[in-house]
């Protein structure tokens, strides 16, 4: 961004009292609505820019006008809410002071499509009663004046910085989108609101780092010792390195082992600017561009002095080069934390639980590897799992506690990855995969799963019957009597048959004969019939549901079909369906089809022996 492009470069406010900058505000913006904390905080970050020395080449930059020319007049696409606050200060400032320089300057205009029917907007003597906009400008005059009387600020401060052009000014970014044929006003504004190309966070950090580079290259001779030290940075690399970020965060399965669903930046890379300047998400939208901005204003300043964030002086960043080296050492941890493999599923594991990565990263920062596995089971005991007793695991229950039990099943299936990891040799490693898949898992809505159903269909649809009845002819059961065995056949004969006339009159009367000869044929008497654990899986809501009555073996048979077909089964769910934790005797139930206490028995057994391992460390 540089003076030699008019379309994106810094302008001055002054740049706009020449009496020629018409601004239009288009019908699809909803108006000016800032409230006070907006306004407030544009005027104190303002005054205190005007009371620190700087240098002839210093300046404060607001954020982006982004404008389209028609005719003589400039069409805004974004930043009207700076645009309309800036001018009712410039018009309190010229109510407050006798030099004629500054009574004598022209404003700006600003004028309304949806008011000009009406006269427009009376930016000097508004009536709130009149319309919403004139109401927030009465607000925003209101704001102005009783914010220079509570801190009894000289109205000079402000006047040195906005109306003269020399020493040091106020700016905005000025963009100008170029008027060709598919690029109409609306579908631009539309853009931007949608996140689709608006300057983000991320946008107007990456033109700080521009600005700083060309500023340096323009002016070696800074006054500090350190900023002389420093060379310009070199441009080309930083938009190399950071396209490479870019491309990398795209990755779902990078992007959604760091991050929540309910994590949505406008671009990715803001993940890393949250993370260096400790945003926790309960900041405004600005909170991290700040951050970069307060370091771009202050970078001629020692870190002892005041208006310089404590974040950079804790981090030891006194300029943009020290400053995207911290960015690229975050990129890099968590590079590291997802190419390691029982790293990443801890840390994954603490993430989808809700522990912020700047917490992780402050435990382990100092720690080796192994030190950091350690911790990092540490804080899933304590964490995720805190208060939570060895003891009373098997006792959790679908009904009183499924948050316990979820959390209990999804670090089952972590455990278990890790487990086969390490019990797999390294040379056959490369041939396998065990990682679980973050993206999928919270992608999806995952729901804890009764193994031997605990409610019943009706099966009154037409599409339940069909899918039930197409089950019955590839289940087999084990018979003690060949009666049985011969009934059974029977059965599967007749669910063929029906299948095929669900259109029938008599088609209703014969399905609930069948259903009732075949759940008294179903070996079910030792079957579990309760909401604990031993009779819980975590299966993704498109699996498995709405059947709440179907049988064992055709929850087992879903389960193998969506797998072939290419959908996320997590492991211990699929390992349960098989009976891979059956113990292995002469009357163990491996080729039962139904999933009964003893299966639960054993079934519990594992969960509880990881659990008992990651409490009782």
């Amino acid at each position: 961004m540089s003076e030699e492009n008019p379309n994106f470069r810094p302008k001055s406010v002054k740049e706009f009292l020449d009496g020629e900058h018409k601004f239009i505000i288009p019908s699809y913006q909803r108006g000016y609505r800032w409230s006070n904390k907006e306004v407030t905080d544009l005027l104190e970050d303002i005054y205190n820019f005007s009371k620190i020395s700087r240098a002839n080449d210093k300046d404060y930059y607001l954020q982006p006008v982004v404008v389209q020319k028609k005719d003589d007049k400039w069409i805004v696409l974004d930043g009207q809410q700076r645009l309309t606050t800036m001018l009712i200060l410039l018009n309190y400032l010229k109510t407050q002071t006798s030099n004629d320089r500054i009574k004598g300057n022209p404003l700006y205009e600003i004028h309304y499509e949806t008011r000009e029917k009406n006269g427009g907007v009376d930016f000097i003597n508004p009536h709130c009663e009149e319309d919403i906009d004139s109401f927030y400008i009465v607000l925003a005059n209101k704001n102005i004046k009783d914010w220079f009387e509570k801190n009894n600020a000289n109205p000079d401060k402000f006047n040195s910085v906005l109306f003269y052009d020399d020493d040091k000014t106020v700016k905005f970014i000025w963009y100008v989108v170029e008027n060709d044929e598919d690029l109409e006003s609306i579908k631009i504004f539309n853009n931007l609101n949608k996140g689709k190309i608006r300057l983000t966070n991320s946008e107007l950090i990456k033109a700080l780092f521009i600005l700083d580079s060309e500023r340096r290259a323009n002016n070696p001779n800074g006054k500090s010792q350190k900023y002389n030290e420093v060379q310009a940075f070199n441009t080309d690399e930083l938009v190399y390195q950071w396209n490479e970020i870019e491309n990398t965060l795209q990755d779902d399965n990078f992007w959604l082992f760091l991050a929540n669903e309910d994590y949505k930046p406008s671009t990715r890379i803001d993940i890393l600017f949250d993370f260096l300047t400790n945003n926790d998400g309960k900041q405004d939208q600005d909170f991290s561009y700040r951050k970069f901005q307060n370091l771009f204003d202050n970078y001629e300043l020692e870190t002892s002095k005041q208006s310089f964030d404590p974040l950079w002086k804790n981090l030891s960043v006194t300029n943009f080069v020290l400053a995207w080296q911290q960015v690229l050492k975050v990129y890099h941890t968590f590079l590291y934390w997802y190419e390691d493999y029982v790293m990443y599923h801890y840390i994954g594991f603490l993430i989808a639980n809700r522990v912020r990565p700047i917490t992780i990263y402050n435990e382990c920062k100092d720690l080796t590897k192994n030190e950091s596995i350690l911790k990092l089971r540490d804080l899933i005991r304590t964490i995720v799992f805190k208060n939570m007793k060895s003891e009373k695991v098997s006792t959790y229950s679908y009904s009183d506690e499924p948050d316990e039990c979820r959390k209990i099943l999804f670090f089952f299936n972590i455990e278990t990855c890790v487990s086969q990891y390490r019990n797999t040799k390294e040379e056959e490693r490369k041939n396998q995969s065990f990682r679980f898949p973050f993206d999928l898992f919270k992608k999806y809505h995952w729901d804890l799963e009764h193994v031997s159903s605990q409610t019943v269909n009706d099966l009154k649809k037409p599409k339940d019957r069909e899918t039930w009845l197409g089950y019955i002819p590839h289940i087999r059961f084990q018979f003690d009597d060949q009666v049985s065995l011969d009934k059974w056949n029977e059965c599967v004969e007749k669910s063929e048959d029906l299948i095929t006339r669900i259109e029938e009159k008599n088609f209703e009367a014969e399905f609930i004969e069948l259903y009732s000869q075949i759940m008294e044929l179903v070996p079910n008497n030792d079957s579990i019939k309760d909401d604990s654990l031993r009779n819980l899986t975590l299966l993704d809501e498109h699996t498995n549901r709405g059947y709440g009555n179907a049988l064992f073996p055709t929850k087992r048979m879903i389960i193998i079909e969506k797998e072939k077909a290419g959908v996320f089964i997590p492991p211990c769910t699929k390992s349960m369906f098989l009976k891979y934790y059956t113990s292995d005797d002469e009357n163990n139930s491996q080729w039962k089809n139904t999933w009964t206490k003893e299966d639960g028995t054993c079934y519990m057994d594992a969960i509880q022996k990881i659990m008992d391992d990651i409490l009782g460390e």
